[in-house]
Order: structure tokens, then C-alpha cells, then sequence
């Protein structure tokens, strides 16, 4: 123990401790599990993991998604990788992310922030979020999708990152453009 504290930075050092003194005061609960987990986890070891990780490619069209996704799932599992909550949530709790997702998609990073596009689908209201995170703190976030059982929020993602939010009543329709965004050089979305 005393060669981890002597070669980590200070605030590694005192989450360690502060992470001690809650599982001494409250036993060792599956949350502080998971906690003591990441936090021996030192930060050279987390971006060895985030390399490892396997990045669906952009664009990322949810019409597309959709109909690939229904349609072929070899080619949907191919386009559009995603990772299982909860059997992969040390990915996302080592993002700042401590939203529950049925699934989430790792994007190409833009300069050193990491998107991630997380999908909410066990309910009648289905959801996507874009979070962007810096390191392991999450510094944008915007809804980019809301089915509802009215109507259909959906997105296109292009490789500059370039947002663009359609709306329409039903999968029939024509998508009407709503709203544009951009994730800026800085990683915030506006």
C-alpha cells in the first residue's frame, strides 16, 4: 500500500483514503465494491482499457441504425458496436457516466474528449443521449433522440460531428430537420 501512495498523485491518494474511511464506516457494499474497483485501477491502467475499446464509426444515422438494426443483425453488431449495461458499466463510470443506458456506443474522440451515445430502450419511451467526457468527467450533454408512441426524435452524427435532430409523427414520415448542433474543438456541444 505504501509503495501505491508513494508513486500516485495526491488526489488519487486521497480518494483511495476517502474510499477506506466509507467502506470501514459502511462495509463493503456493492457500490463500494464497484468504487474500489476503479479506484485501484490507476490511471495509466484506465487508458490502457479505453484503447482496447472497440469505436462505432461515424456517421451514425438512426434511421439507418434502425432499419440495419432490425433487419440484419450480424451487420448491425459490425456497424454498430455497442457495449451491455450493466455487464459494461466500468466503461462508463470511468467516463463520469453514472446513468443507468440499455446500451451505449463509444464514438471517435475529438481531440482528447471522448462522445459517447447512450441508449435508453427497456420502457415504452425510448431515449439517446450524447454525453462528451473529459477524462472521467462529463462536460456536455444533449438529448439526440425521444420516441415517445407521438412522435420520433431521432439524429444523424457526421464525422465532423455535426448534429443534426429530425422530428416526425411516425416511421413513415419524412424526417423534418428540428435543430443543429456541433461538438466545438473544446468538446462542449452547442
Amino acid at each position: 500500500m505504501a509503495d501505491l501512495l508513494k508513486n500516485s498523485n495526491k488526489r488519487y491518494c486521497l480518494n483511495i483514503l476517502l474510499l477506506l474511511i466509507f467502506v470501514f464506516n459502511n462495509g463493503l457494499t456493492c457500490r463500494a465494491q464497484n468504487l474500489l474497483s476503479l479506484a485501484f485501477t490507476s490511471p495509466a491502467n484506465k487508458n490502457a482499457i479505453h484503447h482496447d475499446l472497440k469505436v462505432c464509426s461515424l456517421p451514425f444515422d438512426f434511421d439507418q441504425y434502425s432499419t440495419v438494426c432490425n433487419n440484419n443483425e450480424k451487420e448491425c453488431n459490425e456497424r454498430y458496436v455497442s457495449y451491455q449495461y450493466p455487464q459494461d458499466k466500468d466503461i462508463l463510470t470511468s467516463y463520469g457516466i453514472e446513468e443507468t443506458p440499455s446500451k451505449f456506443f463509444i464514438l471517435p474522440k475529438i481531440n482528447n474528449f471522448q462522445p459517447i451515445l447512450l441508449g435508453f430502450t427497456d420502457s415504452d419511451v425510448e431515449g439517446y443521449y450524447l454525453k462528451v467526457s473529459d477524462n472521467d468527467k462529463v462536460i456536455s450533454s444533449i438529448q439526440v433522440a425521444n420516441m415517445d408512441g407521438e412522435t420520433i426524435e431521432d439524429f444523424l452524427i457526421n464525422e465532423k460531428y455535426d448534429i443534426e435532430l429530425y422530428t416526425r409523427n411516425d416511421a413513415g414520415e419524412k424526417r423534418v430537420l428540428k435543430k443543429k448542433y456541433k461538438i466545438q474543438a473544446n468538446g462542449i456541444i452547442k
